[in-house]
């Protein structure tokens, strides 16, 4: 900010460009700064209140700006609205003016805002001041102004000219009131395409008039867009539902009188049994194409015969039990049950003959008692004691069963004496080639088709 003491004969040149260049921003912001030393009459732009100030004294002054410099000539609204030449007007709300002289045109009032004063007759008042009359007092000129005044005082009424309002019930006789309860008598016709009742609840009531005791009311209505035909007593009171159609359609009342009725037009609900046949119903009957209801053939009236087995997933419902015998069976047709039998494992046999092979001999030992064939460790039976040359079986194996051939044995046994055993080993004589027979069995084995588990049990 500026010192506008500054710069002096002694200020350098540094210190001379500097301080006119303060200068410099001061003027050109109307002093925005706080500058020091300033001269009387310093002009300043106040922008937190937005006026003019002008340096007086040590102090800034509000500074007045003429109407000729687009100012308003005050700093107060009295010197602004003498300066700008304005009534009082200028200063009231607009909801509180008070105007005491000019005039006005062009201008919407409404009357409801007159609160004084009295409208003369030929500005369309009464001339009068007037206070509300009684209820039923009519406006009335008395010569000289407008009062309020009995409606009796009205002569010469014609009724064509009424064109809106409500004439008083009271002041009808002998014709149907619109808002009001209404009593027909003798025979009415009513010459119209159709007859609207409405309402909250629409309806007429049809009143008998056979004993003063029982007048037979029957009530005719709408309520909440169902149609009801409802008795009454007496008194007025609910009776009894005779008809209720629902805005939907559907008919609720007593069908007894109904004749020729189409059944296939059912399309919901369900026929009692008591209106489907004759005779005694429950759970173990069923309906005969004669209409009777009669109990099934079968034990206790079920249509499952006794003994029945069947296939189950879960376990045996109330009436059956499970069929044991059964389990880890597969079932097959016979003229009886309970009959059983194959096995969960077999095995299959092979027969066969080998290939010749050449001239071989066997090795055996045993012992013997007259003539015999042996298989394996060859057993050897003596005919008696004079040393017979013997012929043996020529020997198998566990997995062979050996074909009839003989393999001749050089022994010759001396006895003295007639023995019933003997034993002997050594070689047979060598045979041409020959073949053997043999038999194979395959080890056992489970040959089921792909299966599930079921439960089997009979009807009780």
């Amino acid at each position: 900010m500026a010192n506008w003491n500054l710069p002096t004969a002694v200020s350098d040149y540094l210190e001379f460009v500097t301080e006119m260049n303060d200068k410099f921003v001061d003027a050109g912001t109307i002093n925005y700064g706080a500058p020091t030393n300033l001269p009387e009459h310093a002009m300043r732009f106040n922008r937190s209140i937005n006026i003019f100030e002008e340096w007086l004294a040590g102090a800034w002054v509000p500074k007045v700006i003429g109407l000729a410099g687009g100012g308003t000539g005050g700093t107060t609204p009295a010197e602004i609205i003498t300066s700008l030449g304005l009534g009082s007007m200028a200063t009231q709300n607009s909801n509180a003016v008070n105007i005491t002289g000019g005039t006005i045109t062009g201008v919407n009032f409404s009357a409801n805002d007159i609160t004084s004063g009295i409208i003369a007759l030929a500005r369309g008042g009464t001339g009068a001041s007037l206070s509300l009359g009684a209820a039923g007092t009519v406006l009335l000129s008395n010569g000289t102004g407008v009062v309020f005044a009995p409606g009796t005082s009205i002569t010469q009424l014609n009724a064509s000219n009424l064109t809106t309002g409500t004439v008083p019930a009271a002041r009808l006789s002998g014709v149907g009131l619109l808002a009001s309860n209404n009593t027909w008598t003798g025979i009415n016709t009513f010459a119209a395409e159709s007859v609207t009742i409405s309402g909250a609840n629409p309806g007429f009531l049809l009143i008998g008039s056979s004993g003063a005791a029982n007048k037979h009311r029957l009530n005719f209505f709408n309520y909440l867009g169902d149609f009801y035909v409802q008795a009454q007593n007496d008194d007025g009171s609910f009776a009894a539902n005779i008809l209720h159609i629902t805005n939907a359609g559907v008919i609720n009342g007593i069908g007894s009188g109904l004749s020729n009725l189409n059944a296939s037009n059912l399309a919901s609900g369900m026929v009692p049994q008591a209106r489907m046949g004759v005779g005694g119903y429950d759970s173990t009957t069923f309906l005969r194409g004669d209409g009777w209801w009669a109990v099934p053939p079968g034990s206790g009236g079920s249509t499952i015969p006794s003994g029945l087995i069947a296939i189950f997933e879960s376990g045996c419902p109330s009436g059956w039990s499970r069929v044991a015998s059964l389990d880890n069976r597969f079932p097959m047709g016979s003229t009886g049950f309970g009959g059983t039998g194959g096995n969960t494992q077999h095995r299959h046999g092979v027969g066969g003959n080998t290939s010749s092979i050449g001239s071989h001999a066997h090795s055996f030992n045993g012992q013997g008692n007259g003539y015999g064939k042996a298989r394996g460790d060859i057993e050897i039976v003596t005919k008696n004691a004079n040393g017979d040359t013997f012929t043996y079986d020529g020997g198998g194996s566990s997995r062979q069963t050996i074909g009839t051939h003989y393999h001749d044995i050089d022994h010759y046994q001396e006895l003295d004496v007639e023995v019933q055993h003997v034993d002997v080993d050594g070689n047979t004589s060598s045979e041409p080639g020959h073949s053997h027979s043999f038999s194979v069995n395959s080890d056992y084995a489970d040959h089921y088709p792909p299966y599930i588990g079921v439960i089997w049990c009979r009807k009780d």
